[in-house]
């Protein structure tokens, strides 16, 4: 995380600092990250981030994690995902989100962005992680063939 004026050092889950995002005015309130180069190809990513809430108005408002991610090819297209968040308005316990993203093409670059908004409140993020996810084709089982009668040939699970 790169904003140092957003690092609180009191309230951490289990580090040095997290950061902490404050929306006093309810509108909308993010942090952006910093474009992570992704320099080896990699289909996809997985992440791992834990979240805190605390004094949420309402019990409301929209907390997600959202990434701008690159692909290679002719256009370098732009994919957009969010995931979004459970608030816990007694701001008691740390939250752990997890998340798995697979793209036909090979990604360059990913800027994750976390946003808080449509309420008044605080959220602290602690211990992201960003995993490379690289798949080999030539070795990959076929689920389905229509060739083969049109059946399943193969056990899938969901998000496969």
């Amino acid at each position: 995380l790169n904003d140092v004026t957003a690092w609180d050092t009191e309230v951490t889950h289990n580090s040095t600092h997290s950061l902490k995002i404050e929306n006093i005015g309810g509108t909308d309130a993010y942090w952006e990250g910093k474009p992570i180069v992704i320099d080896s190809p990699m289909q996809g990513f997985s992440f791992d981030i834990w979240s805190l809430t605390k004094d949420i108005r309402n019990n409301g408002g929209k907390l997600q994690l959202s990434f701008d991610v690159y692909l290679t090819g002719k256009n370098n297209k732009e994919s957009y995902r969010k995931v979004f968040f459970d608030i816990d308005s007694n701001g008691t316990n740390w939250i752990k989100n997890s998340s798995k993203f697979i793209f036909a093409s090979d990604v360059t670059k990913i800027i994750p962005k976390l946003e808080f908004s449509g309420t008044t409140g605080n959220v602290w993020f602690d211990n992201f992680s960003i995993t490379p996810i690289q798949l080999d084709w030539t070795n990959s089982k076929v689920l389905f063939d229509s060739n083969n009668g049109g059946t399943f040939t193969g056990k899938y699970e969901k998000g496969e």
